[in-house]
């Protein structure tokens, strides 16, 4: 026969070991919403500053990573204007940046924004292509690797009226070329206009894009 004398010490016990459960659940989900964001955002600020980037390209991958507008995903920034590419893994931290160049026609530009992958049109070719709305990005690697830290030697004759993009085969091929499997965001930055305008950052509203229409030329 079970003494009566026990059934109080098991439910304390009982009870001290699901608040001990749920105060575990609770500290990892604090840190995860709140801690691990900001460690990471640090330790990219770093990363970016030794890889040389842009003032725009670190505000912008902080800003994502500490506001996982990611949403958890490996993601790329291109920085038109420096002419570069940086790729980050589902963490945020930097994989690697390299040159980048535009193959698409010389009155079409490639529209700023945050683009979201679309796996069928990858499929459909040797590129990788995010889009947002009816504006599409493609990447590609170059045809021949480049030599050293050199852009891609020479884009294809062959222009493409997409926003497409080339990057050399090396870089395509180690940090990249897995994209064209799993969701991913690009960002591309705005070569005039402010970062706040494009992505609504801490301005309350979802980021906008502008779209590229077939035959938009240029701003002058």
């Amino acid at each position: 026969m079970i003494s009566s004398t026990r059934a109080p010490s098991a439910r304390v016990f009982t009870a001290s070991l699901l608040a001990l459960v749920l105060g575990v659940g609770m500290y990892f989900d604090f840190a995860a919403s709140n801690g691990v964001p900001d460690q990471s955002a640090a330790a990219l600020a770093g990363e970016l500053a030794n890889a040389s980037a842009s003032p725009d390209v670190r505000r912008l991958a902080q800003w994502t990573v500490s506001t996982q507008d990611h949403g958890g995903m490996p993601f790329i920034v291109i920085d038109k204007a420096g002419g570069r590419i940086y790729a980050f893994d589902p963490r945020g931290r930097l994989r690697g940046s390299a040159p980048v160049v535009s193959t698409a026609q010389a009155d079409v530009a490639t529209p700023p924004g945050r683009f979201e992958a679309n796996h069928f049109a990858s499929a459909r070719g040797a590129r990788i292509v995010w889009t947002h709305g009816q504006a599409q990005l493609a990447l590609y690697a170059a045809p021949a690797e480049p030599a050293g830290e050199q852009a891609p030697a020479r884009v294809e004759d062959r222009r493409m009226p997409d926003g497409s993009l080339q990057v050399g085969a090396g870089f395509y091929r180690e940090c990249l070329d897995g994209l064209r499997t799993q969701p991913s965001i690009a960002y591309v930055l705005p070569e005039t206009g402010s970062l706040e305008r494009v992505f609504g950052m801490g301005a309350g509203h979802p980021p906008e894009v502008v779209q590229q229409v077939e035959g938009t030329r240029r701003p002058s």
